[in-house]
């Protein structure tokens, strides 16, 4: 199985593709609400938070945010998820295993 590359989504300019893939990993779910431009906005330049988009070859395929807490000695994970169609093929496992080693730092 291929595992996924993961890469950091900065600056307002990435939104589109948070957006984009937010919808597609959630629309489905039944509490669902779109994104607001704050909470992207907020997602992508706040300090403590990193996103991150799973890449399988050149197709964005999942997400990943954590939120660190202020002092770094913690955090949460508000978004994880992986796209209906890669579902069932093991991306979903190795996202935690990175965020893990993401929040250990």
């Amino acid at each position: 199985m291929s595992k996924p590359l993961l890469v950091r989504l900065e600056g307002i300019r990435s939104g589109d593709l948070l957006v984009r893939l937010y919808d597609e990993i959630l629309r489905d779910v039944l509490l669902y609400e779109p994104l607001s431009p704050h909470e992207v906005d907020t997602l992508l330049r706040h300090e403590r938070n990193e996103v991150y988009a799973a890449y399988l070859g050149r197709e964005a395929i999942g997400l990943v945010a954590i939120s660190s807490l202020e002092n770094r000695s913690g955090g949460c994970v508000p978004l994880l998820g992986v796209a209906k169609k890669y579902r069932g093929r093991g991306f979903s496992g190795q996202l935690p295993g990175f965020t893990l080693n993401r929040l250990k730092r």
